[in-house]
C-alpha cells in the first residue's frame, strides 16, 4: 500500500516544545544542585571514596 506523508511544522508547537524542554532542564538542574549539596556535607575517608560517591 503506497502512502504519502506530509510533515507540518508550526511555530506554536516549536515554542511549546522548547518551553517543556526548559521546564525539564530546570527540574533536573535543581535536583543536581540538591544532590551536590548533600555530597558536600558528607565527609569522606579519601579522594577515591568521594569520587565514587559523586558517580
Amino acid at each position: 500500500m503506497r502512502q504519502r506523508w506530509l510533515v507540518i511544522e508550526s511555530e506554536a508547537r516549536k515554542e511549546s516544545d522548547l518551553k517543556q524542554l526548559e521546564k525539564r532542564l530546570t527540574k533536573k538542574y535543581t535536583q543536581a544542585q540538591s544532590q551536590l549539596r548533600k555530597l558536600c556535607q558528607q565527609e569522606f575517608a579519601c579522594a577515591e571514596d568521594a569520587f565514587n560517591a559523586a558517580k
